[in-house]
């Protein structure tokens, strides 16, 4: 079992930063201009709501099992066994065609369900920086993960997908 760890690139870093104040000095100006009525408590309440809700799809880190590449999210585990890989790959040029459709674009990472305009294909999106990226084909979809070595990274899936097909 090898766990390997997730860290933030910089656009996410400032992304964060950014969104995270502009909602802040928002709110600041609701309260300021509504004169301390329940607006300001309501759009709190509900802007909390929504990072907490994004925290708990947070990818965490990947663990290389025997049998299988496990995603750890705070609230999901998304297992991928090696007999389901069709193939992985390194993504390099073709991130610049992923739009996110139902997921995070920056804040706290890359994360969510994105759309490849190239091709039309849908993707799940499970990273914490925008390079580093490797491509995951099963027969049940297509997820991307963000390694800080991706290169490695398929050499160890690939070395743990051959040893468990001989057994």
């Amino acid at each position: 079992m090898k766990r390997l760890t997730q860290t933030l690139d910089r656009r996410a870093r400032w992304i964060t930063v950014l969104v995270s104040v502009v909602v802040v000095l928002f709110l600041v100006w609701v309260f300021w201009r509504s004169g301390g009525t329940f607006l300001p408590a309501w759009l709190t309440m509900l802007s909390c709501l929504v990072w907490a809700f994004l925290a708990l799809s947070l990818p965490r880190f990947i663990t290389l099992q025997h049998n299988a590449i496990e995603i750890d999210c705070v609230l999901e585990l998304r297992r991928i066994e090696y007999k389901d890989i069709k193939s992985i790959t390194p993504l390099i040029s073709s991130t610049r065609g992923l739009f996110p459709l139902l997921g995070i674009y920056g804040f706290l990472g890359y994360y969510g369900y994105y759309i490849g305009w190239g091709q039309l294909k849908l993707y799940k999106v499970y990273a914490r920086r925008w390079n580093g990226l490797v491509l995951i084909e099963t027969a049940h979809g297509r997820t991307v993960i963000s390694t800080d070595e991706p290169y490695e990274f398929i050499k160890m899936v690939n070395k743990l997908k051959t040893s468990n097909l001989k057994v």
